[in-house]
C-alpha cells in the first residue's frame, strides 16, 4: 500500500520520543509499546490531535 505524505506545516517545538513516553494520553500508542521499531504505523485521530497539541 502507498501512502502519499505532504508537509502542512512545521511544528514549533520538537515532539521526542521520550517526551510522547511522558505523556499519559499517548501510553497506548502502539509506536511506544515495547518492541516496536520507529515504523510507519497507523495512530487514532485522539494520538495524532496529541502529537500535533505537544508540537504548538
Amino acid at each position: 500500500m502507498m501512502v502519499d505524505v505532504k508537509l502542512i506545516k512545521k511544528f514549533k517545538n520538537f515532539v521526542s520520543i521520550d517526551s510522547m513516553r511522558q505523556n499519559k494520553k499517548l501510553q497506548k500508542m502502539q509506536l511506544l509499546q515495547r518492541g516496536n521499531r520507529l515504523s510507519v504505523m497507523p495512530l487514532t485521530k485522539e494520538e495524532f490531535d496529541e502529537i500535533v497539541k505537544m508540537g504548538g
